[in-house]
């Protein structure tokens, strides 16, 4: 044979045992290298806080189960070994079972609570699953976390089920709120004209909550027309209770005992309040009572007549404002015992304004600073909108209000009376 030929087929030779050699060392290395890695995974899922599986992507075979997997699904980690992850799923849970293993393919992990386990006795068992794509030695596999959900589920469903009770009982309280409410509308009167001795008139009335403490009322008894002003303490369903005593006081007081004088009016109506509310065996308190302002007019000879307690009377002449104060103190009752309230006279010109209402106007909250805006801007604001029609001076009122208190919620209840002689 020609020497140059075997030294060739040599060098062959020699080549070849030592790409083999080097490929042998090469794989050698691999598998200790995945065999430690295993060995790291193992101990890291062993030690885990939750029940941990890993799961051959290619087959769904479990390749490795922790303690927390075992204790939790009720297998022994041998015999999770040799199951698959779509055995521990319902039969009618297998679809999307798989489905779930693409998608952690694809979207390299992913995290889901709509498939429950079954354990080895036959109970399913919500639990949340996270998982995450990894290598597994030479294989593709899935790293899914398990986590027992009962105890959350049946929190969520004890929430649910408080929720849904307070959820009735509002509704329920709602009902009987717009049921108040349509009983307070009826005793309050029909319309915005108190009577035909003023020419034109508006009523401004908004409630804080769907019932108010805050009432008008209005009355004509012979020749003399009787308008009420009156806020109640509270709002909401206290404030509307007391207001309902209030109509039903004034009411027995001028209709039936036909008073017209306004400081005995409020005489009669604080008596009336102190009765009712020590009638149930309880003492009324000075926190318990009203505020209101009482404004008589004989149409004969345009005499007005007011009193008014903690409630003032604004009268607008020919761009002037001149304020009615009243008293200082409720009807109800009082630490240092009560006195008669005083009744104050003038005679009205046509084209005069009168204003009264409750409180709740000019304590609001707004303005650039959040600040109240005060009787001396309502009354700036009565007199700048005065020249205007009765209807276009309330909306502009409306307005001016809803400007300043802007975002804020509304404080009180709100009601404003405004009457053209």
């Amino acid at each position: 044979m020609d020497p140059v030929v075997v030294w060739a087929v040599g060098i062959c030779l020699f080549a070849g045992c030592v790409i083999l050699y080097l490929a042998l060392r090469r794989t050698t290395r691999q598998t200790a290298r995945d065999a430690a890695e295993r060995s790291t995974y193992r101990d890291l899922v062993e030690h885990g806080n939750d029940a941990i599986l890993v799961i051959d992507l290619a087959d769904g075979r479990i390749l490795l189960a922790n303690g927390k997997a075992a204790e939790l699904l009720g297998y022994s980690k041998e015999a999770l070994a040799k199951r698959t992850i779509f055995d521990l799923h319902d039969r009618a849970d297998l679809q999307r079972s798989a489905t779930r293993m693409a998608d952690a393919w694809q979207q390299g992990g992913l995290v889901y609570e709509d498939i429950p386990f079954v354990t080895a006795d036959g109970t399913s068992l919500p639990v949340e699953c996270s998982t995450k794509v990894m290598r597994y030695g030479v294989r593709s596999a899935i790293l899914l976390h398990a986590r027992d959900i009962r105890e959350r589920l049946a929190l969520q469903r004890r929430l649910a089920a408080e929720q849904a009770a307070v959820k009735e009982r509002d509704e329920r309280l709602q009902a009987s709120l717009h049921y108040a409410h349509r009983i307070q509308t009826a005793l309050l009167p029909a319309g915005d004209r108190p009577s035909t001795v003023f020419a034109e008139s508006f009523i401004i009335s908004r409630p804080k909550d769907i019932v108010s403490g805050d009432f008008h009322w209005f009355a004509q008894v012979g020749d003399t027309s009787i308008v009420v002003a009156a806020d109640c303490t509270g709002h909401g369903v206290p404030g509307a209770l007391l207001s309902m005593i209030g109509i039903t006081l004034f009411q027995e007081a001028v209709l039936t005992e036909g008073i017209t004088d306004p400081g005995k009016i409020l005489d009669r109506v604080r008596q009336g309040v102190i009765h009712k509310l020590n009638g149930n065996g309880t003492e009324a308190t000075t926190q318990d009572g009203t505020n209101a302002a009482v404004i008589c007019v004989d149409s004969r000879t345009s005499e007005l007549s007011y009193a008014g307690g903690f409630a003032p009377l604004f009268l607008v002449r020919e761009g002037t404002l001149v304020q009615y104060k009243g008293d200082r103190m409720p009807i109800g009752p009082q630490e240092r015992g009560t006195r008669p309230f005083n009744t104050e006279c003038f005679t009205l010109l046509s084209g005069d304004r009168l204003f009264i209402g409750s409180d709740g106007y000019q304590d609001q909250f707004g303005g650039p600073q959040g600040r109240k805006l005060m009787s001396s801007r309502l009354m700036n604001w009565l007199v700048e909108t005065s020249t205007l029609p009765m209807d276009v001076q309330s909306r502009a009122l409306q307005d001016r209000f809803n400007q300043w208190k802007g975002l804020l919620d509304q404080v009180d209840d709100v009601l404003l009376i405004g009457l053209q002689r």
